[in-house]
């Protein structure tokens, strides 16, 4: 699959005229990809009303039923989610600051080929803790109100804006490589040592590996070899346990 290097992702709107409304920021922001995931609303008029000139934007986007077809298929990649969620284990930057000091010097020079997704959650209650753990990134677009939080297409204008002031984005299409991330195999692996992860504070070392793993932003080799070792360590420690 080929495809602009930056992508725009919604996961679970509800409101059509803001799916319009990002495809026409984007439009406005020189971006053509446009992913939704699970819709809690029809794509209609509404949603083409708020589009306005960026029809062809609206019209070409790609559709997933859950994040995890939505990972499955589009495969590696740098998933950058914004969020308000801060914690200990998930640090919250401002994309701004991660534009400037992270992401623009990359995109220049050893990540041109690699496909990086934007990713905005529900107009109600944003990207669930569930779903940023399928993100390399947490970040948050500032605000100077009492109101902390933006509607969906202004969250996805202003982010655009954002990347655009503090870099050059690239044109050139890349080349999305399907790739098995191995949270299954990470938790099969905590298993295997003896840890019950149906227990919460068992379960945390889950969280915390993978959320490492997401940092760490492994290529196809990288994710490949740390997935074999960790198949071959589970194999030699049941054949230890026969």
């Amino acid at each position: 699959m080929t495809s602009d290097p930056f992508t725009v992702v919604l996961v679970r709107p509800q409101y059509p005229f803001n799916i319009g409304a990002s495809a026409r920021a984007m439009q406005n922001m020189g971006l053509k990809r446009l992913v939704v995931i699970a819709p809690a609303c029809e794509i209609d008029v509404q949603a083409r009303e708020g589009a306005a000139s960026a029809q062809e934007v609206l019209a070409r986007r790609e559709s997933y039923s859950s994040l995890e077809e939505f990972y499955k298929t589009e495969g590696e990649g740098l998933r950058i989610a914004f969020t308000r969620r801060d914690g200990l284990r998930r640090p919250v930057q401002s994309f701004i600051e991660f534009v400037k000091s992270e992401l623009g010097p990359k995109i220049k020079t050893d990540w041109v080929q690699t496909p990086v997704y934007l990713m905005f959650g529900a107009e109600d209650d944003g990207l669930s803790t569930s779903e940023l753990e399928f993100a390399n990134r947490l970040c948050s677009i500032p605000t100077y109100g009492t109101n902390g939080s933006y509607n969906l297409a202004q969250a996805v204008l202003l982010a655009l804006f954002i990347l655009q002031e503090n870099m050059q984005v690239p044109t050139a299409a890349i080349t999305h490589t399907p790739l098995e991330y191995p949270k299954d195999v990470v938790d099969k692996w905590l298993e295997a040592v003896g840890f019950n992860l149906e227990l919460s504070q068992k379960r945390n070392a889950s969280v915390i590996l993978n959320a490492l793993l997401l940092r760490a932003v492994p290529d196809p080799d990288e994710m490949r070899i740390l997935t074999m070792v960790l198949q071959q360590n589970i194999r030699k420690l049941k054949d230890r346990n026969v």
